[in-house]
């Protein structure tokens, strides 16, 4: 059980939001769930591109979490995650004010309560 404002969260193994990429030309194209690639300055191969923002569900949320609920989906950035060393699941501990986004239905009640 994480403690004071902490969510305890299972990362996806790739970001499901992030499928459409737009060509220099403004075409849109489905990835399909591929990861995007990138030209790497240092050695001039294409390499999978390093995800910044990560996505998962959130496990379990300290007792002083004001927005995030056990089952929400969230993201995050990866600076912002501590790897929690629990039977290798590949679990993340994430502070509530390091959430970018909330991924719910029902939110605006829960937050403002109409």
């Amino acid at each position: 059980m994480p403690i004071l404002d902490n969510v305890l969260v299972k990362p996806f193994a790739e970001n499901p939001f992030q499928r459409i990429k737009v060509t220099a030309s403004g075409l849109i194209t489905d990835l399909g769930g591929q990861k995007p690639v990138v030209k790497s300055s240092e050695t001039g191969e294409f390499v999978e591109e390093e995800q910044m923002i990560h996505v998962g569900t959130i496990l379990e949320a300290g007792k002083e979490c004001k927005y995030a609920k056990e089952g929400d989906t969230i993201m995050w950035t990866k600076v912002s995650e501590v790897p929690v060393p629990f039977f290798k699941q590949g679990l993340v501990l994430v502070p509530e004010k390091r959430i970018m986004v909330i991924i719910n239905e029902g939110l605006k009640e829960r937050f403002y309560g109409k």
